[in-house]
């Protein structure tokens, strides 16, 4: 019999190295690439929270002594879902909290949340209210989507954990809270009248494009009860298209893509000379100081997941009978 030579077994060897290397490499490229994109989207939103701390100051110095405590002033906010979760009639037992993507078609329902009264001052009446949701694949067949108001029977539904797996927790198709065994308040996949409010909050009827964003308007008396008496208990998005159409969800990588609600609101409550602005995804912080009669530096810093954002402005008015800014300089520290 043969023996293989030395430098056969050797070669063996080093290829085994090499393949070895080459898995481990991939694989840690893998968790660079993830990580990366985790920090590319705290970064955007340190930014955005940076710009809106900046706005809210310039907000209080262009109102500055002309304030009226008796006036409304209207202010535009964006917040993302704090929960969102896919049902699916052909997987009744499988929760889908933790999906990066949600698929929506007649055996399936996409449940959204979002937390008005962390995000919202205690006077502020809604004035306009726009979901938007963004699509991550093509179907060209057009679909009714039709976006209802979740009724208090199924109030502080669960998300779960999962992505696409069998529950331990969360919402299926069979069960608001499938760890305690509760059925939905009508029946599986929820039930129109009971489950949540037949007359839909919005309709669009569209073929749906990959990186495009969806819009449905919200009652403004619907999202004003939530912040009062009524229960929060989110919303649904149904069809009764037989096409899978693909949306992201609050999980996906691109910050770009999640859920959000645009609001417009008014209040009476008058912008300090410091404050700051927190939402799910970080907070940031501004000071406002007195460069002379009519100049001032604004230095707003936000802080997302570990990740900070700094910006500097320079506003002067030129005169003091006139409440319109100059902005001189308007620039971001790294």
């Amino acid at each position: 019999m043969n023996r293989p030579s030395f430098s056969a077994l050797l070669s063996v060897i080093v290829l085994g190295a090499i393949v070895t290397v080459m898995v481990v490499s991939l694989l840690n490229l893998g968790s660079d690439r993830q990580q990366l994109s985790q920090v590319l989207a705290s970064s955007i939103n340190a930014r955005n929270l940076a710009t809106s701390c900046s706005q809210k100051a310039l907000l209080y110095l262009g109102l500055g002594p002309k304030f009226n405590q008796s006036q409304s002033y209207q202010t535009r906010l964006t917040i993302n879902a704090s929960r969102d979760a896919m049902i699916r009639a052909d997987y009744p037992d499988y929760n889908y909290g933790k999906s990066a993507n949600l698929a929506l078609s007649q055996s399936s329902a996409l449940l959204l949340y979002f937390d008005l009264a962390q995000a919202l001052p205690a006077d502020a009446e809604v004035l306009s209210a726009t979901v938007k949701l963004s699509a991550i694949s093509d179907q060209s067949q057009s679909a009714v989507l039709s976006l209802h108001r979740i009724l208090p029977a199924n109030y502080d539904w669960p998300e779960g954990a999962k992505q696409g797996e069998l529950a331990k927790a969360g919402v299926t198709w069979n069960y608001y809270d499938y760890r305690r065994s509760s059925p939905w308040a009508g029946g599986a996949g929820l039930i129109s009248g009971v489950d949540y409010d037949a007359v839909a909050e919005s309709v669009i009827e569209a073929p749906v494009a990959s990186s495009t964003i969806y819009q449905w308007t919200l009652k403004p008396s619907t999202v004003n009860d939530w912040l009062g008496a009524v229960d929060n208990s989110g919303l649904v998005l149904k069809t009764d298209s037989v096409y899978w159409h693909w949306f992201a969800s609050q999980d996906n990588a691109s910050v770009h893509q999640r859920p959000s609600l645009e609001l417009i609101y008014r209040t009476s409550a008058k912008p300090a000379s410091a404050g700051g602005v927190e939402t799910d995804s970080g907070y940031c912080f501004y000071q406002i100081n007195a460069d002379g009669a009519r100049s001032w530096s604004i230095d707003s810093t936000a802080i997302s997941d570990e990740v900070w954002s700094r910006q500097l402005v320079i506003a002067t008015k030129s005169s003091s009978s006139t409440s319109s800014l100059d902005i001189i300089s308007w620039e971001e520290e790294r």
